[in-house]
């Protein structure tokens, strides 16, 4: 399921809808600053900023030159479905984390 929220509005006021569903697993995009586990995605050097946020769990490269930057766990965009059980298992590792 995807949801799109038009207005910006503060992350506790998202996650409580979300408590509502009672999903196990939920994926956002925006809130880089807040301190839940993430996943970044690097696409080019510009991108290289993204790995000063706390709680990195894992990072998405485009290009394997970026695997230099980090020592999280890395995933190749190209080879992601062949890496979706191993990224699986990164984020449940994390998923005593409670929002």
């Amino acid at each position: 399921m995807q949801l799109t929220i038009r207005e910006e509005g503060s992350l506790e006021n998202v996650l409580d809808f979300y408590r509502l569903l009672n999903l196990d697993l939920l994926f956002m995009e925006g809130y880089k600053k807040e301190a839940y586990p993430k996943i970044i995605i690097l696409k080019d050097e510009k991108d290289l900023e993204l790995l000063s946020l706390s709680n990195i769990i894992a990072v998405v490269i485009w290009n394997n030159e970026m695997s230099t930057y980090t020592t999280c766990p890395i995933f190749s965009m190209h080879k992601i479905e062949q890496s979706l059980s191993q990224l699986a298992s990164v984020i449940t590792t994390h998923l005593d984390f409670k929002c």
